[in-house]
């Protein structure tokens, strides 16, 4: 994070050399790029480094992006263990330890880290007094204490789950055949990705999904589905809807913009029934279906590509996502407490056009279970006396446009 720091502050510094605008640089991130987007409009040192952001399927307080101190405590310990360190010894001997451990037993022993669902080794701390100052990012977020100047494009994509139940749970998910779930097995998937939530948590996400009037009676594809929908809905989507309505609900400076993005690709090798996956609107906003003329992409999908590649540009340099000659079903709406709209981005006749915003019932529940978790990290902190911690975070796709 600092190194991404001080590349923006040599930006802000050296642009204008470039034909750049230091008043019009925008920040471009996915999964763990938007992350790093949200933590930058936290830090005291980034503000007025950046304009725009936009943040592409993740935010900050995604379970998998940020650690707590007390979390990340334990994961350098685990760590410290496995590449033969001596835990008997003082903390600060540990970090000279590791300090010290051959690069190739980290790499070795990185992912023997006991983790749980959808977790990284290395991630952000919530309490880098390095970076994030004196402020804890979990409890900055909550309150809204973060740089409210800065226009935000938040993103949604219809299949986020499918790919962390592919490689977490192989056995339903990992084959080419569509899943066909049970209701058993149904809990059996909820109990094995939320193992660390009580079982009132999992009580209530198995029921707001698939209540008991859903039940099928044979092994179905709808299981399959709501436990990618949850997957998806918990470690991406709701944070970043949530983020959305700070801004929108408090009227802050910034401009808002959601979209949700539907459309599969031709080049993907994946099977049908994956769907919208989580990055699979990296190709469109890129425009490689304009460029590739191996993939066989459809002219629906090089049409939808070629209006996303003009929205993300004009967002970039006005901070306003716009398309040259739209439709009216075509013009994206402002995020606003009064107007909560979203773009459908999908190829098709008509397929771009304005949507009321989803996921409502969902995103309560989770809401109500972050709050139990956000009560028992402030109690943890209570009593936490803090150390010098590791810190290596996860950065994909974090991108910076310069527009003048």
């Amino acid at each position: 994070m600092l190194d991404q720091q001080i590349a923006l502050r040599w930006i802000n510094q050296n642009v204008k050399a470039f034909g750049g605008d230091p008043a019009k640089v925008t920040l471009f991130g996915e999964s763990a790029g938007a992350a790093s987007i949200v933590a930058h409009l936290i830090a005291p040192a980034s503000q007025g480094l950046f304009a725009n952001g936009i943040l592409q399927s993740g935010s900050l307080d995604n379970k998998w992006s940020m650690d707590t101190p007390e979390h990340a405590y334990d994961k350098s310990m685990q760590m410290a263990a496995l590449v033969g360190c001596n835990l008997s010894t003082s903390v600060s001997e540990n970090i000279d330890c590791l300090r010290k451990a051959p690069v190739e037993k980290f790499t070795e022993q990185l992912w023997n880290i006991k983790l749980n669902f959808l977790e990284f080794p290395l991630v952000t701390v919530s309490r880098d007094n390095g970076f994030f100052s004196k402020e804890d990012a979990f409890s900055a977020l909550r309150a809204g204490r973060l740089n409210k100047d800065v226009n935000i494009m938040i993103g949604i994509n219809h299949d986020e789950g499918y790919f962390w139940l592919i490689y977490n749970i192989p056995n339903y998910f990992g084959s080419q055949d569509q899943p066909q779930l049970t209701r058993e097995q149904y809990r059996e998937c909820i109990d094995q990705a939320f193992a660390s939530h009580s079982l009132v948590v999992r009580e209530a996400a198995a029921n707001v999904y698939a209540d008991q009037a859903c039940e099928q009676g044979s092994p179905s594809n709808f299981y399959a589905e709501q436990i990618n929908q949850m997957i998806g809905d918990y470690f991406f989507t709701c944070d970043s809807i949530w983020l959305s309505d700070l801004f929108a609900q408090n009227d802050y400076p910034g401009n808002v913009f959601i979209y949700y993005f539907d459309q599969p690709s031709s080049a993907n090798p994946w099977p049908k029934w994956t769907g919208v996956m989580h990055a699979y609107e990296i190709e469109f906003a890129f425009g490689v279906p304009l460029y590739n003329t191996t993939a066989n992409y459809t002219s629906n999908e090089r049409s939808l590509s070629r209006k996303m590649v003009q929205y993300w540009s004009s967002f970039a340099k006005t901070g306003r996502p716009a398309i040259s000659n739209p439709s009216k079903s075509e013009i994206w709406p402002q995020y606003t407490k009064d107007n909560r709209k979203w773009l459908y981005l999908k190829g098709g006749k008509d397929e771009i056009k304005a949507i009321d915003h989803r996921k409502e019932t969902e995103c309560k529940m989770w809401r109500s279970a972050r709050d139990i978790e956000y009560q028992l990290f402030v109690q943890a902190a209570s009593q936490y006396r803090p150390t010098t911690l590791l810190l290596l975070p996860l950065v994909l796709c974090f991108a910076v446009y310069l527009r003048n």
